[in-house]
């Protein structure tokens, strides 16, 4: 069994590292040791940084959380939405109280933009039975001035878990994906695999190689513009589109 399916797989596997050069693996040895390092950093933070890593989730109090803004609680469900297709409840507006409105909020991005949260909970009256009701994957939280809008990844068909309770409060704090984890190794992975000379570019073992004479079929609108996409079809590894926020890049591009 390992010598007829196993082996030859890990054998496949090892044998860039034995052709690769000594530039290539110190590359890859010192990112991957700084993505492993980066990746324990998310899960269970770090010594120096309080309640930080998703670890922070079930290891820190309510209090705790507050305190270094990893979570907003005391919110109240003012509205839902279904999705296009009216299958179920796609976006959540959530109230912010008072004393919330004056606490520090978590990882707060100016106002309108999206952050990633996943975690909402619900809490029942103070005379009710204080379990609480979870609903997972919210992807994208919208603050405004005075609400939340998450944005749920899919659309919950069960309504109730959604349904306006005097009293009831709400809850949400970040959440933790590692579908990621992966492809970040496996890209590293190919840089060994790739062809030598592409390699040796992303080692700056070579300068980034342009074409000499470029046909541009059409003409654009001006004069830096025309010169600006000869040089990025002129490009042959890669062209950086480079200036301060509110130059123009998304449109020229």
């Amino acid at each position: 069994m390992w010598n007829k399916y196993i082996r030859p797989q890990v054998e496949t596997l090892l044998a860039p590292f034995h052709t690769a050069d000594p530039t290539a693996l110190t590359y890859f040895y010192r990112f991957h040791r700084f993505l492993v390092r980066e990746n324990l950093l998310s899960r269970f933070g770090s010594s120096g940084k309080e309640a930080s890593g998703f670890a922070a989730a079930w290891q820190c109090t309510t209090a705790e959380k507050r305190e270094v803004g990893s979570i907003l609680t005391d919110l109240r469900l003012l509205s839902t939405e279904t999705d296009e297709n009216g299958h179920g409840v796609k976006h959540l507006h959530l109230g912010l109280r008072k004393r919330t409105l004056t606490a520090r909020l978590p990882r707060r991005p100016t106002s309108g933009r999206a952050t990633s949260w996943c975690s909402i909970a619900t809490k029942r009256p103070a005379n009710r039975t204080c379990d609480a009701t979870w609903c997972f994957a919210p992807p994208c939280a919208k603050f405004l001035e005075h609400e939340v809008v998450l944005t749920l990844r899919e659309a919950q068909t069960e309504a109730r878990v959604f349904c306006l309770r005097e009293g009831q409060s709400w809850a949400i704090e970040p959440d933790f994906m590692d579908a990621g984890t992966r492809g970040i190794y496996r890209g590293l992975y190919n840089l060994l695999t790739a062809p030598a000379d592409r390699r040796a570019w992303v080692l700056g073992q070579r300068p980034p190689s342009t074409a000499t004479h470029v046909e541009l079929l059409t003409t654009p609108e001006n004069a830096e513009l025309t010169q600006l996409v000869r040089k990025a079809k002129a490009a042959r590894d890669l062209f950086l589109l480079v200036g301060p926020p509110g130059t123009g890049r998304p449109p020229r591009a």
